[in-house]
């Protein structure tokens, strides 16, 4: 569960975090490509909102809610899964 947490909390700032690093000198530049492709693999709530359609009454056509499925779900869940099979194969 508290995992589960962390991903939506994350999944929740991933824009504001991607933006925080790119700004930043240091140390922490080297780690802003690895920090970035890890949090384009999760999903990203603020680019996926649908309170904008919401406030202004429009309705959310299926493609678009197809589309946003089967990237959050298919191709950011497949990615997720390979890296996790990867790094729980060398845990054994």
């Amino acid at each position: 569960m508290l995992c589960g947490l962390v991903v939506v909390f994350t999944a929740s700032m991933s824009g504001f975090i991607v933006e925080s690093i790119s700004d930043t000198s240091g140390g922490i530049s080297n780690w802003y490509l690895p920090i970035k492709g890890l949090l384009l693999l999760l999903p990203q709530f603020d680019k996926f909102n649908p309170s904008s359609y919401m406030v202004s009454a429009k309705m959310l056509s299926w493609p678009v809610v197809v589309w946003v499925f089967g990237v959050v779900v298919f191709v950011k869940g497949l990615a997720l899964w390979l890296f996790g099979c990867t790094f729980s194969a060398g845990v054994r």
